[in-house]
């Protein structure tokens, strides 16, 4: 990290094929998330980092609301007793990720766009659901929004040049 500025932290681990335990995923990605946070301080010259998290830190409750602010986390238990188990540990691990770095953030619903992973990642398998028939997916796209990747690139580059204009909310 030593002489960057500002640091765009755009990435988490994700187990599509339910071989790490749960618990193992989330330590993974908090360590993670910790150990770029501790490199950009020893670095002397970072002066921001815009963190990127998943909707799935904040949907996951047993009752809807309308609005969500910065207390408003997924419930874990919840998540464990009601989804699928890879869902359900990216889920857990977003939460317990985001409780751990708490700052400025930028949380995307579902992404869609073109991607460059060498496997389909979770946002564009949940976007073409109905092509694929996947059934289980729809209630998903009923309920949470779509952002294109550009548009969340740009969000990534405003925050990271204009972020100072935001001011965060205190717990």
């Amino acid at each position: 990290m030593e002489g960057c500025r500002r640091v765009l932290h755009v990435s988490a681990p994700m187990d599509f094929q339910d071989n790490e335990p749960e618990a193992v995923l989330t330590q993974r990605s908090v360590d993670g998330a910790l150990g770029i946070l501790k490199s950009c301080l020893r670095s002397k010259t970072v002066k921001r980092v815009v963190h990127t998290s998943s909707i799935s830190a904040m949907c996951f409750k047993k009752e809807n609301v309308e609005m969500m602010d910065e207390s408003y986390w997924t419930d874990v238990d919840y998540v464990r007793s009601e989804l699928n188990s890879y869902v359900s540990s990216y889920a857990i691990s977003k939460t317990e990720t985001e409780k751990a770095v708490y700052f400025v953030t930028i949380i995307p619903l579902i992404v869609v766009g073109p991607f460059i992973c060498p496997k389909m990642h979770g946002s564009t398998r949940s976007a073409l659901a109905p092509i694929f028939g996947k059934k289980d997916y729809y209630k998903l796209l009923i309920y949470v929004a779509t952002v294109h990747i550009d548009d969340l690139a740009r969000a990534m580059i405003f925050l990271r040049e204009k972020g100072d204009l935001i001011v965060p909310q205190t717990q």
